[in-house]
């Protein structure tokens, strides 16, 4: 005989589930503000996170089965409330640690429970995030579908800050999808902006992805110029993401002037720090970099190497435009080897993910299949 649950004990029970989310959005708080504060403490919020993983997670589960049909109107916005903060502690140390997937799913029931509070802030704050989310799967225009729905929100607050965020993310959006024009103007109001609010490690971001948009144009002196700007920030205020973002970005530059040394040894630099700070599409995208530097310098084999390595980084955290970069690049590699079948396969299967997702690099590859096969 199946016994029901009386309903004192589970009132009980949601009173204890609702104290332990409660205890556990406070926890999440703890961590954001240690990541805030930079340098060692990026490790340490991130050691929290990694010990405190199983809770912070049931606590999200519980807070989202809270559904006003089941529960009180009271109670699912006290519910929505909690998710809300639960999930913005815990953003940066999230975006680290949940693979896209899972970060999308928590940024959704946010979203969610944002319009259960009625709280457009938090609703702007979740659409932008997911916006960031699809354009780090390599999806840029669902990502600026999401960054255009929260401006429209935004917009509604009054909050400018919520703005600029936007024009930050809609301009890797636009680079991403092969429009570095379009992108200079929204990097360059952003810049405007956080330089008025005093808001620095927001201007060495948006630096940083102008010192993007301009290397795309084919300025490399102004690209490493804008980087630098962005390092010393990212240094000045203790980001250690920012830090390893940069490095990356210079390495790049200083290969495609034709200085693969130093390239090898500020992506070493950012391996290192991606490494130490558990930032894995960090780590892919820096393996993927050494990996060209030594291609570069003519040892292609040992770029395979490295493009192994990023390939099964990529594929962990569901990086599809990490996996596209390792895909083509060990498929250039291995042409150059003579091995022309296998290069072929890595480039059909670059070639079906840049499909799926509309992506302006797909007739480059379909071109270069064209000649392989002929």
């Amino acid at each position: 005989m199946v016994r029901s649950i009386s309903p004192v004990i589970m009132a009980n029970l949601r009173e204890a589930q609702f104290r332990h989310a409660q205890y556990y959005r406070d926890v999440s708080a703890d961590i954001g503000g240690i990541y805030a504060q930079g340098r060692e403490n990026v490790s340490r919020s991130l050691d929290i996170f990694d010990r405190e993983r199983p809770n912070l997670e049931a606590a999200f589960e519980f807070l989202t089965g809270v559904f006003p049909e089941e529960w009180s109107a009271a109670l699912a916005q006290e519910a929505a409330v909690i998710l809300i903060s639960l999930v913005d502690g815990a953003a940066n140390a999230s975006n680290l640690r949940l693979r896209p997937r899972e970060r999308i799913r928590w940024l959704e029931s946010q979203r969610h429970a944002a319009q259960t509070a009625r709280d457009m802030l938090a609703e702007a704050r979740a659409l932008g995030n997911l916006g960031v989310a699809y354009n780090q799967l390599g999806d840029a225009r669902k990502a600026i579908a999401f960054f255009a729905q929260r401006r429209q929100v935004a917009s509604k607050t009054g909050d400018k800050r919520e703005e600029a965020d936007d024009l930050i993310n809609l301009g890797n959006a636009y680079l991403n999808i092969g429009n570095a024009k379009r992108a200079v103007e929204f990097f360059e109001q952003a810049i405007a902006f956080f330089r008025k609010t005093g808001e620095r490690r927001k201007e060495g971001a948006a630096l940083g992805n102008l010192g993007n948009a301009y290397f795309v144009l084919g300025d490399l002196h102004k690209a490493i110029d804008l980087h630098y700007q962005d390092l010393e920030i990212a240094r000045e205020t203790g980001d250690q993401l920012g830090e390893c973002a940069c490095l990356g970005n210079l390495g790049v530059a200083f290969m495609n002037l034709g200085h693969a040394s130093k390239a090898i040894e500020v992506h070493n630099q950012e391996l290192q720090i991606a490494r130490k700070i558990g930032d894995r599409r960090g780590e892919g995208a820096s393996l993927g970099n050494l990996g060209i530097a030594h291609k570069n310098l003519g040892d292609a084999r040992k770029a395979i190497e490295f493009y192994e390595q990023q390939l099964k980084v990529v594929r962990e955290i569901g990086d599809r435009s990490g996996e596209v970069n390792a895909l083509f690049n060990s498929a250039l590699a291995l042409d150059k080897l003579g091995e022309r079948a296998l290069a072929i396969a890595r480039a059909e299967a670059a070639l079906k993910i840049l499909d799926g997702i509309e992506h302006p690099n797909a007739a480059k590859v379909r071109a270069l299949l064209a000649d392989w096969r002929v």
